[in-house]
């Protein structure tokens, strides 16, 4: 049996309807997990106990307790920097703008793909040198405020790229979990496994070795073209990047 803390919602296991508006676990067999729905505006497939976290924790989610940026951590500009496809000859631009009182991120900018023939990204990422480590934590959640409903990128880097005579950074692996905010002031949450190995914005299931979260160097947020799917003028407004503290965890 797994049980689950879960908050206030429904879900439908098999052919029967469960109306949880004032429980606050859910027990059900192994094998219930894959027909179990969450009701919120559409029903989404729960396959397993982490799925059903992922869903849960947005309608009720304790405080983080470990801040990156954001939170208690007011935003600081100088934290991070642009690194846009005009390195590679495009014309992007992004920008990461806080508020007045520090407690809002604003990564915006325009995407063009016209200069690379469809391709095209811009990003900000944190300044040299950074380190967290993130061994003793499970991933992490993005707090979202404004945003344009587009696909969004998450980026970690393990490593700090080595120089290219020209001053630029060696293509080398990054780990990358995509993302599209449901609404306004919305949760995202990343567990490491969701974080997928790229290389130059591609999938490479082949890396040597996998992610390693108590040595992260680099923290990215990407708009990318997908090869044409996006372009133009985009916002997404950040209120927090913070570690998870897994500390609603199923039991066996």
């Amino acid at each position: 049996m797994i049980r689950y803390g879960i908050g206030s919602l429904s879900i439908r296991t098999r052919n029967k309807k469960l109306d949880l508006m004032t429980a606050d676990r859910l027990s059900l067999p192994d094998s219930s997990w894959r027909s179990v729905y969450i009701v919120l505006n559409t029903h989404e497939i729960v396959r397993s106990p982490l799925d059903l976290y992922r869903y849960a924790t947005q309608i009720k989610m304790p405080e983080p307790k470990f801040f990156l940026f954001g939170g208690v951590k007011p935003w600081n500009e100088n934290a991070w920097m642009d690194t846009d496809d005009r390195v590679r000859g495009g014309e992007s631009q992004s920008y990461l703008i806080h508020s007045a009182d520090s407690r809002i991120a604003s990564f915006r900018g325009n995407l063009d793909i016209t200069a690379l023939g469809g391709a095209g990204f811009a990003s900000q990422r944190t300044v040299d040198p950074q380190s967290w480590d993130l061994f003793d934590w499970h991933g992490l959640r993005i707090c979202i405020g404004d945003n344009d409903g587009k696909k969004y990128t998450l980026v970690l880097k393990d490593k700090i790229p080595q120089k290219r005579p020209d001053g630029a950074d060696e293509s080398t692996v990054s780990w990358e979990y995509d993302f599209v905010p449901s609404s306004n002031d919305t949760i995202v949450t990343a567990f490491w496994n969701d974080f997928k190995p790229t290389y130059r914005g591609k999938p490479k299931p082949d890396v040597a070795e996998p992610l390693h979260p108590e040595n992260i160097k680099r923290i990215s947020i990407m708009m990318r073209s997908h090869f044409g799917d996006q372009h133009g003028p985009f916002r997404l407004d950040l209120r927090y990047i913070a570690a998870i503290d897994f500390d609603q965890k199923a039991e066996e």
